[in-house]
């Protein structure tokens, strides 16, 4: 769905290297909402191990923004491009649903992990129905006695990849992919 006037709409915008937290600060300032994700690493110097906060998608913030908010959110230091933007009539938006799926994940605490889009091969939707997550729908790939359930974030050609046992997954109706635009 194209950014429109009206609406404020999801759209990912990609950062210089370990900026994201500033750029997230900067729009913050300026009332533009954003979300960054961020999950806690345990890294190890020399001589300590500490946690940190890290986002997890490297270089990308995603922003909540009407079309008449696009110069606004380019101008601000930080900000390299806005993804899938083209111009007024070309640009692509990320659904509300896969935004609250990345949440609900975060808050969730259950590992996970982000790789590319493209590592995979076509696997049956399947629907949540237990934990955290009820009712998130995503793609699995199978691994013996745990499904490994992805869910796309297409804008980033990235997916967010959770284990979640065989029992909490069933079949999504084919009404439910087309509602979560999957």
């Amino acid at each position: 769905m194209p950014l429109n006037q009206d609406t404020p709409q999801w759209v990912a915008a990609y950062t210089n290297p370990r900026a994201e937290k500033k750029v997230a600060e900067r729009l913050t300032k300026i009332g533009i909402e954003n979300y960054l994700p961020l999950q806690k690493n345990e890294k190890k110097w020399s001589d300590r191990i500490q946690v940190v906060e890290e986002p997890v998608f490297k270089s990308y913030i995603f922003i909540k923004i009407r079309l008449n908010q696009v110069t606004t959110v380019r101008e601000v230091e930080g900000i390299v491009y806005i993804l899938n933007y083209h111009s007024y009539e070309h640009n692509e938006t990320i659904p509300e649903s896969q935004i609250q799926a990345i949440k609900a994940i975060i808050q969730s605490q259950t590992p996970f992990y982000v790789v590319p889009s493209q590592d995979f091969k076509e696997g049956e939707y399947v629907q949540i129905t237990q934990g955290a997550l009820t009712g998130q729908i995503g793609q699995i790939q199978s691994s013996g006695q745990q499904k490994n359930f992805y869910i796309r974030i297409d804008s980033l050609k990235m997916d967010l990849i959770v284990n979640a046992p065989k029992e909490y997954l069933i079949t999504a109706s084919r009404k439910d992919i087309k509602k979560n635009k999957i």
